[in-house]
């Protein structure tokens, strides 16, 4: 998937009215092109969001919203004949981003502090508080969102969605007829318990490992591959948008590991 243009728009047409800070402000609609290289293309851009994140985890940020309107495509360069290169995954949008003193720790929100509400994991709704496990829950909704082409909660209301995770109770369904591998991540991503989800580095770990399984790639000549198991190296925060130097900027000082 990639961008194909973008508009400015009422922020109150968002879906669910953008709630009470929408008056008087726009928002950027962006529409995107289909990624047309089924459950492999799915893996590739997963893969990345995870190192991606896993490099936040490890220097004990949390993301806070992490969501599709907050991962931005760019095209990689390829070889003349050569099919089109697929596109580089980026996080972006650390407006709600927050450091960790202990990778369990828990931290209150304020009634302002949360991220997309489609997104935005049980306990957090529940509880108020966030944790690593959080954002881990987010990547599910986003993979699932990847794997069935779909929004989640689609056509549901802000205040619905909330109904639907906390009150009720219920998930999003992980689509049949998932390899394995992608099923079993996709659910465990999902869990309701944070304490059954994977660490991000355990999700790349598993992406890896089925891409090379499935594609008989040697993922160790590309940033993606350059990671020890468990570890994101420093590299990868230059292969996914300089984000030391993003995050630096939200007053956290976090920067590739020296």
């Amino acid at each position: 998937m990639r961008t194909v243009t973008h508009a400015f728009g009422d922020a109150s047409a968002a879906p669910g009215g953008g709630g009470k800070w929408a008056a008087g402000r726009e928002v950027c609609w962006m529409l995107f092109e289909h990624c047309d290289r089924g459950t492999i293309g799915v893996a590739l851009t997963a893969l990345e969001v995870a190192g991606a994140m896993a490099y936040l985890h490890k220097r004990g940020v949390v993301h806070g919203d992490l969501c599709g309107g907050n991962i931005m495509l760019q095209a990689a360069p390829s070889a003349p004949g050569a099919p089109p290169a697929f596109p580089a995954a980026r996080v972006g949008d650390f407006g709600l981003c927050r450091r960790l003193a202990a990778p369990g720790e828990r931290l209150r929100l304020s009634r302002d502090g949360y991220g997309t509400v489609t997104h935005v994991a049980p306990e957090v709704l529940l509880e108020g508080a966030i944790t690593q496990a959080s954002d881990v829950y987010s990547f599910g909704v986003m993979l699932q969102e990847m794997l069935t082409g779909t929004r989640a909660w689609a056509g549901l209301s802000h205040t619905a969605v909330v109904l639907q995770v906390s009150a009720l109770g219920r998930s999003l369904e992980v689509p049949a007829g998932l390899p394995p591998a992608l099923d079993d991540l996709a659910r465990g991503c999902l869990a309701r318990d944070p304490a059954a989800r994977p660490t991000f580095a355990e999700a790349a770990a598993k992406l890896a490992g089925w891409l090379q399984a499935t594609r008989g790639d040697d993922l160790s000549g590309t940033m993606v591959g350059r990671r020890e198991p468990g570890l994101v190296g420093e590299e990868i925060g230059g292969a996914f948008g300089g984000m030391g130097g993003v995050v630096g900027a939200c007053g956290m000082g976090v920067g590739p590991a020296a």
